[in-house]
């Protein structure tokens, strides 16, 4: 199981869409046409393993060490009921 599901304890699947779907869906939540091109260019650009790096930036701005994902999920898991 993946850290969502086992944080709420039950099966959370991720499900990918096509860009076009993407966009259709952010617009119509609200998103300007053009900032929802920009976040499917961003998504490329995360796949493309753009954030596969660690830098000390949380550390510079917070003035603290980042927290993990699982401690991310747990502080936060309400909203992802």
């Amino acid at each position: 199981m993946g850290l969502l599901s086992d944080e709420l304890g039950e099966t959370i699947t991720f499900r990918t869409a096509t860009e076009r779907d993407l966009i259709r869906a952010l617009v119509s939540a609200g998103v300007a046409p053009g900032q929802a091109e920009l976040l499917v260019t961003r998504e490329w650009a995360i796949l493309a393993g753009e954030n596969e790096r660690t830098t000390s930036m949380v550390r510079e701005l917070t003035g603290h060490a980042p927290r993990t994902v699982r401690a991310f999920l747990h502080e936060n898991r309400d909203l992802f009921r």
